[in-house]
């Protein structure tokens, strides 16, 4: 019981750590995009990088 909890946990705050990189990622590749300092082009690879690598982890 205790060590199934802990998996569940673990799942979680993986999922919900990962959430939140890649949404940091994609304000970034974003900002940087909207300044300047990379091309849309770029953002737009970034962009899906970072969602293919959130789906990647779920599973």
């Amino acid at each position: 019981m205790l060590n199934q909890l802990k998996t569940i946990l673990t799942t979680l705050l993986c999922t919900i750590w990962c959430h939140r990189v890649t949404y940091a990622g994609l304000a970034l590749a974003y900002g940087a995009g909207c300044f300047g300092v990379i091309e849309k082009e770029t953002v737009a690879q970034i962009a899906t990088a970072l969602y293919c690598t959130m789906v990647a982890q779920r599973h």
